[in-house]
């Protein structure tokens, strides 16, 4: 009982996570960014695990899970690469901003 109540508390957190996925992948379509997440638990392996509460569906449950965290550590590391690589974007807009700044400054002092 305890491991199907944590079996569904993980399954509402990685609907969440995909919730958030989707809304996170919209606004890196916003500035030309792509990244592909997914994490989850089959109704299926669910219901098998429930209904033949044995050895086997466990070891494959427990084997979806690993696979799964797997997913979620990748995920992860992606998402760094990915925020390191906005954050350098981040700066060379400012970069290039403060540049534009000092051309107008100078051009209008030119006049």
């Amino acid at each position: 009982m305890i491991k199907h109540q944590k079996i569904n508390d993980a399954r509402k957190t990685i609907y969440a996570l995909g919730y958030h996925t989707k809304k996170l992948q919209i606004e890196l379509k916003d500035v030309g960014q792509n990244a592909q997440f997914e994490v989850n638990i089959s109704e299926f392996e669910h219901f098998t695990d429930v209904f033949f509460d044995n050895i086997f569906t466990d070891w494959s449950v427990q084997s979806k899970i690993g696979r799964s965290l797997v997913k979620a550590q990748e995920t992860h590391q992606k998402l760094d690469k990915l925020m390191l690589e906005l954050i350098k974007q981040t700066e060379a807009l400012k970069s290039a901003i403060v540049q534009q700044e000092v051309n107008v400054r100078a051009t209008l002092l030119r006049t």
